[in-house]
Protein backbone atom coordinates (compact mmCIF):
# COMPACT_ATOMS: atom_id res chain seq x y z
CA UNK A 1 0.00 0.00 0.00
CA UNK A 2 1.23 3.24 -1.05
CA UNK A 3 1.55 6.34 1.38
CA UNK A 4 -1.23 8.37 -0.31
CA UNK A 5 -3.34 8.94 2.67
CA UNK A 6 -0.02 9.81 4.73
CA UNK A 7 1.12 12.92 2.06
CA UNK A 8 -2.50 14.18 2.05
CA UNK A 9 -2.60 14.72 5.87
CA UNK A 10 1.05 15.87 5.66
CA UNK A 11 0.35 18.23 2.79
CA UNK A 12 -3.09 19.22 4.29
CA UNK A 13 -1.57 20.27 7.98
CA UNK A 14 1.38 22.28 6.12
CA UNK A 15 -1.71 24.41 4.41
CA UNK A 16 -3.12 24.65 7.08
CA UNK A 17 -0.24 25.93 9.38
CA UNK A 18 -0.19 29.61 10.23
CA UNK A 19 2.68 31.66 12.59
CA UNK A 20 3.31 35.26 13.32
CA UNK A 21 5.44 37.62 11.91
CA UNK A 22 6.89 40.92 13.61
CA UNK A 23 7.81 43.88 11.63
CA UNK A 24 8.66 47.41 12.77
CA UNK A 25 6.98 50.23 11.46
CA UNK A 26 7.53 53.80 13.15
CA UNK A 27 9.40 52.16 16.14
CA UNK A 28 6.76 50.23 16.78
CA UNK A 29 6.43 46.22 16.96
CA UNK A 30 3.47 45.11 14.44
CA UNK A 31 2.43 41.25 14.64
CA UNK A 32 1.17 39.75 11.31
CA UNK A 33 -0.39 36.35 10.66
CA UNK A 34 1.06 34.85 7.76
CA UNK A 35 0.77 31.31 6.11
CA UNK A 36 3.44 28.87 4.07
CA UNK A 37 3.27 30.06 0.37
CA UNK A 38 1.47 27.11 -1.74
CA UNK A 39 3.88 25.27 -4.27
CA UNK A 40 2.55 27.79 -6.88
CA UNK A 41 2.48 30.75 -5.30
CA UNK A 42 6.31 29.65 -4.29
CA UNK A 43 7.71 29.14 -7.82
CA UNK A 44 5.91 32.20 -9.06
CA UNK A 45 7.63 33.94 -6.45
CA UNK A 46 10.85 32.65 -6.98
CA UNK A 47 10.39 32.89 -10.62
CA UNK A 48 10.95 36.90 -9.78
CA UNK A 49 13.87 36.58 -7.35
CA UNK A 50 17.02 36.69 -8.24
CA UNK A 51 18.51 34.49 -5.36
CA UNK A 52 22.37 35.99 -5.53
CA UNK A 53 20.91 38.94 -5.12
CA UNK A 54 19.45 38.51 -2.17
CA UNK A 55 22.82 36.85 -0.98
CA UNK A 56 24.69 39.50 -1.82
CA UNK A 57 21.90 42.11 0.49
CA UNK A 58 22.87 39.81 3.37
CA UNK A 59 26.62 39.56 3.01
CA UNK A 60 26.72 43.07 2.88
CA UNK A 61 24.66 44.06 6.57
CA UNK A 62 26.96 43.73 9.24
CA UNK A 63 27.58 39.79 10.46
CA UNK A 64 27.79 40.20 14.13
CA UNK A 65 24.44 42.57 14.36
CA UNK A 66 23.09 40.08 12.24
CA UNK A 67 23.70 37.42 14.43
CA UNK A 68 22.44 39.47 17.34
CA UNK A 69 19.32 40.46 15.47
CA UNK A 70 18.76 36.91 14.56
CA UNK A 71 18.88 35.60 18.16
CA UNK A 72 16.86 38.15 19.93
CA UNK A 73 14.08 37.96 17.31
CA UNK A 74 13.95 34.40 17.53
CA UNK A 75 13.97 34.05 21.31
CA UNK A 76 10.34 33.08 22.96
CA UNK A 77 10.59 36.24 25.60
CA UNK A 78 12.27 39.01 25.88
CA UNK A 79 12.84 41.00 28.61
CA UNK A 80 12.69 44.75 28.29
CA UNK A 81 16.71 45.03 27.90
CA UNK A 82 16.49 42.71 25.13
CA UNK A 83 13.57 44.18 23.45
CA UNK A 84 14.95 47.44 23.19
CA UNK A 85 17.97 46.00 22.13
CA UNK A 86 16.25 44.51 19.32
CA UNK A 87 14.32 47.42 18.13
CA UNK A 88 17.85 49.25 18.21
CA UNK A 89 19.01 46.27 16.14
CA UNK A 90 16.23 46.38 13.44
CA UNK A 91 16.44 50.14 13.10
CA UNK A 92 20.21 50.34 12.60
CA UNK A 93 20.23 47.17 9.89
CA UNK A 94 17.08 48.61 8.10
CA UNK A 95 18.82 52.12 8.52
CA UNK A 96 22.02 51.06 7.56
CA UNK A 97 24.38 52.04 4.80
CA UNK A 98 23.73 49.63 2.84
CA UNK A 99 21.77 50.83 -0.67
CA UNK A 100 19.16 48.38 -1.97
CA UNK A 101 19.07 49.82 -5.03
CA UNK A 102 22.24 48.72 -6.11
CA UNK A 103 21.81 44.88 -5.10
CA UNK A 104 18.28 44.81 -5.66
CA UNK A 105 16.52 44.34 -8.83
CA UNK A 106 13.15 45.48 -9.93
CA UNK A 107 12.24 41.91 -10.25
CA UNK A 108 13.36 40.41 -7.45
CA UNK A 109 12.22 43.17 -5.33
CA UNK A 110 8.88 42.79 -6.53
CA UNK A 111 8.60 39.18 -6.00
CA UNK A 112 9.39 39.61 -2.69
CA UNK A 113 6.23 41.65 -2.35
CA UNK A 114 4.18 38.95 -3.94
CA UNK A 115 5.59 36.70 -1.50
CA UNK A 116 4.09 39.23 0.88
CA UNK A 117 0.69 39.44 -0.72
CA UNK A 118 0.30 35.86 -0.45
CA UNK A 119 1.86 34.79 3.30
CA UNK A 120 0.35 37.54 5.28
CA UNK A 121 -3.38 36.48 6.29
CA UNK A 122 -6.16 37.29 8.26
CA UNK A 123 -6.60 35.73 11.61
CA UNK A 124 -9.94 35.11 13.28
CA UNK A 125 -9.83 38.17 15.24
CA UNK A 126 -9.44 39.74 11.74
CA UNK A 127 -11.89 38.22 10.03
CA UNK A 128 -14.51 38.89 13.18
CA UNK A 129 -13.77 42.76 13.09
CA UNK A 130 -14.22 42.73 9.03
CA UNK A 131 -17.95 41.23 9.59
CA UNK A 132 -18.64 43.16 11.70
CA UNK A 133 -17.53 46.85 10.41
CA UNK A 134 -17.48 45.32 6.76
CA UNK A 135 -20.49 42.53 6.55
CA UNK A 136 -22.80 44.99 4.05
CA UNK A 137 -19.90 45.68 2.15
CA UNK A 138 -18.64 41.98 2.21
CA UNK A 139 -22.11 40.67 1.56
CA UNK A 140 -22.77 43.17 -1.57
CA UNK A 141 -19.46 41.85 -3.05
CA UNK A 142 -19.45 38.04 -2.21
CA UNK A 143 -22.69 37.41 -1.52
CA UNK A 144 -22.85 35.66 1.93
CA UNK A 145 -21.42 37.25 5.31
CA UNK A 146 -18.95 34.18 6.02
CA UNK A 147 -15.56 34.05 7.78
CA UNK A 148 -14.42 32.97 4.36
CA UNK A 149 -15.79 35.69 2.35
CA UNK A 150 -14.38 37.79 5.19
CA UNK A 151 -10.84 36.83 4.26
CA UNK A 152 -11.53 37.32 0.68
CA UNK A 153 -12.49 40.92 1.37
CA UNK A 154 -9.26 41.98 3.60
CA UNK A 155 -7.08 40.34 1.51
CA UNK A 156 -8.44 42.45 -1.77
CA UNK A 157 -9.36 45.34 0.38
CA UNK A 158 -6.66 45.50 2.79
CA UNK A 159 -3.79 43.39 2.86
CA UNK A 160 -2.98 43.76 -1.20
CA UNK A 161 -3.25 47.53 -0.95
CA UNK A 162 -1.45 47.41 2.59
CA UNK A 163 1.62 45.65 0.34
CA UNK A 164 1.16 48.58 -2.47
CA UNK A 165 1.44 51.13 -0.71
CA UNK A 166 3.87 50.21 2.18
CA UNK A 167 6.51 52.71 3.02
CA UNK A 168 9.91 52.36 4.39
CA UNK A 169 10.69 48.73 2.48
CA UNK A 170 8.01 47.85 4.82
CA UNK A 171 6.57 45.60 1.73
CA UNK A 172 10.24 44.14 1.70
CA UNK A 173 10.59 43.43 5.49
CA UNK A 174 7.11 41.63 5.06
CA UNK A 175 7.70 39.70 2.16
CA UNK A 176 11.03 38.37 3.13
CA UNK A 177 9.55 37.18 6.54
CA UNK A 178 7.08 35.41 4.59
CA UNK A 179 9.27 33.71 2.27
CA UNK A 180 11.40 32.95 5.59
CA UNK A 181 8.40 30.62 7.15
CA UNK A 182 7.40 29.24 3.54
CA UNK A 183 11.28 27.87 3.13
CA UNK A 184 12.22 27.62 6.62
CA UNK A 185 11.35 24.30 9.16
CA UNK A 186 8.88 25.93 11.36
CA UNK A 187 5.80 25.15 9.73
CA UNK A 188 7.18 21.88 7.27
CA UNK A 189 8.94 20.23 10.42
CA UNK A 190 5.85 20.37 12.16
CA UNK A 191 4.29 18.34 9.99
Amino acid sequence: MSDLFKTREKVEKGAEWRGNITISIDDEQQNLCVRQLRDTEFWEVMSLVDTDELEELQDSLPEEKMEDFRELRDSEELTDEEQSRLDSLQDELEDGEVNMFEIISSDTFKGIQKAAKYGVEPDNDDKREALIEFGDKIEEQYGRTTQEEAAKYINNQVIHPMIDRATGFASFSIGIKCLTESIGDTGNLEN
